[in-house]
């Protein structure tokens, strides 16, 4: 990201208020139920710990939808933000201890003490992480990968970096999966911020921008500031049957709500850019007290108290048409996350829902 790491955080917390009103229609969308401070014990410093409540039933996809009741159709979200380390656990009150989505974030600026090597005659694309499978889910520049990335910087051990899978983002030339979600006015290469004096971006910015850093020791204004975000996504399901169709889902879907989500943030920097760390923090209450209510007034009219109690054994296991793998005799278990999916194009497509707080509407008539 082209940003100071003080400009980011300002950035992140209001585009994330933002996208979640966006989201928020009428009884779906993400509540608000708690926020206090705390100290992280991973940087002493003191953060803020949030609670809030995805109310999703307008907006996961039918196949979930044929065997979840309406009841089931919740998550909870704790994160403990103490920029610029962040964590977020997401958990389901009816899969109970079944099933963990945690998203592990740092962010850090860019050192240019770090010279790159010099720049190959022809561009190559980023190594993937597995044979046939392109750490590049669209159509990135290719140089992303020869910047000077902390390896490990979100300390996984050894068989976490055995299992690790990874991907890198370029906010200008990568594009979300989903053509409905590519708006000119959310597009880093047509959109600028003039307030942050950025124009918009162009392939190879992220490579060009640390070599002017180098060049210039990253000394006076005129330096350009660039920082990288680190994302560990980890997801575990333990519900027999359709543990690997989730992970996979999730793990596919995550990659489209970063490229958007920090996307947004780039184009919004007119809307936040020079508003302080107060300002922020009225926008974020204003905001949440807003999507509250309205999901409070609408939620009245939606209650089924006559709706019998559903367990995860009364799934319905044959409404999911299962595409499952001859060779993988994990799929029914506990199993690592990957991108080689089993679901339709249909079902992929269906729905984005953001972790971070960014909820993407369900395309008309698939949900």
């Amino acid at each position: 990201m082209p940003f100071s790491l003080s400009d980011y955080k300002r950035g992140q917390r209001y585009s994330t208020a933002r996208s979640s009103r966006q989201a928020t229609k009428g009884a779906d969308g993400i509540e608000l139920i708690e926020k206090k401070t705390f100290v992280s014990d991973v940087t002493g410093k003191e953060g803020v710990y949030t609670y809030k409540i995805y109310h999703l039933d307008g907006y996961v996809p039918g196949w979930i939808k044929t065997i979840l009741p309406a009841s089931a159709l919740r998550l909870e979200e704790r994160a403990w933000d103490a920029y610029p380390h962040c964590k977020t656990v997401i958990t389901s009150p009816f899969a109970g201890d079944k099933f963990t989505f945690i998203i592990e974030s740092h962010h850090q600026e860019m050192d240019p003490s770090q010279p790159l090597p010099p720049p190959p005659k022809k561009a190559t694309p980023a190594k993937p992480s597995k044979p046939g499978k392109s750490s590049n889910p669209t159509n990135s520049s290719g140089r992303e990968h020869e910047l000077p990335y902390q390896e490990n910087i979100l300390k996984l051990d050894k068989d976490g970096l055995k299992k690790r899978e990874l991907y890198y983002l370029d906010i200008a030339t990568d594009e979300v999966t989903d053509k409905q979600y590519r708006l000119p006015e959310e597009d880093p290469k047509v959109v600028g911020a003039e307030k942050a004096q950025q124009d918009p971006l162009q392939k190879g910015w992220q490579y060009n921008t640390y070599q002017a850093m180098v060049k210039n020791g990253n000394k006076g204004d005129s330096t350009q500031p660039l920082m990288c975000c680190y994302k560990l996504v980890t997801v575990k399901c333990k519900i027999f049957g359709i543990a690997k169709k989730i992970e996979n889902y999730l793990i596919n879907t995550e990659t489209n709500i970063f490229l958007r989500f920090h996307k947004q943030l780039f184009c919004w920097a007119n809307d936040w850019w020079g508003l302080t760390d107060e300002q922020i923090v009225e926008y974020e209450n204003s905001t949440f007290a807003e999507i509250g209510k309205e999901i409070g007034e609408n939620s009245k009219n939606n209650n089924n108290k006559d709706q019998p109690e559903v367990t995860i054994k009364d799934l319905d296991l044959n409404k999911l048409k299962l595409v499952v793998p001859e060779d993988d005799p994990s799929s029914d278990e506990e199993s690592s996350s990957s991108l080689s999916s089993s679901i339709s194009k249909e079902e992929s497509s269906a729905v984005f829902f953001d972790p971070l707080g960014a909820v993407l509407e369900d395309k008309p008539g698939n949900s």
